[in-house]
């Protein structure tokens, strides 16, 4: 199943926030967390992380890039048991990471969920939808030229 969907939320003075109902038996046992690429937090189940660590495992390990890009993706990464309202506790180094103020959203991307502060997910709007068109129009082509080329 992907995740899917946008889901608005408040931040409690506990740092929790809710999992969206929808998804609540992908959580149950636990979660896995840690940064994103962009000023988010990436919220995986456990199989998603496992999947997730093997493509980064595929980094080669021989360059110092290769291997700090390793360090930060598990150093960041922490198992997180919802509580019994199925809220996780986000650590500070994700709330700082992120930006999280007391609006935050839960999207759904398909293998993951993320958290954003509102403002900032509200304010990409339109990188998102660029960035959508681009990709979208670039795998057509790459579609395109192996069937041309078939």
């Amino acid at each position: 199943m992907a995740f899917l969907g946008t889901y608005p939320y408040a931040i409690d003075g506990k740092k929790r926030v809710p999992i969206p109902p929808l998804y609540r038996d992908e959580f149950k046992e636990m979660a896995v967390l840690t940064t994103g690429l962009e000023p988010c937090v990436v919220v995986y189940t456990p199989s998603g992380f496992d999947e997730a660590s093997e493509r980064v495992q595929a980094i080669p390990e021989e360059t110092e890039e290769g291997r700090d890009a390793r360090r930060d993706f598990f150093a960041n990464a922490q198992p997180v048991k919802p509580d019994g309202q199925f809220r996780l506790t986000l650590q500070e180094k994700w709330v700082e990471h992120a930006g999280l103020e007391r609006d935050v959203v839960v999207i759904g991307a398909g293998k993951w969920l993320e958290i954003w502060d509102k403002a900032t997910w509200e304010g990409r709007d339109g990188s998102r939808a660029s960035a959508r068109r681009r990709e979208t129009t670039a795998m057509a082509q790459r579609t395109a030229s192996k069937e041309a080329g078939s």
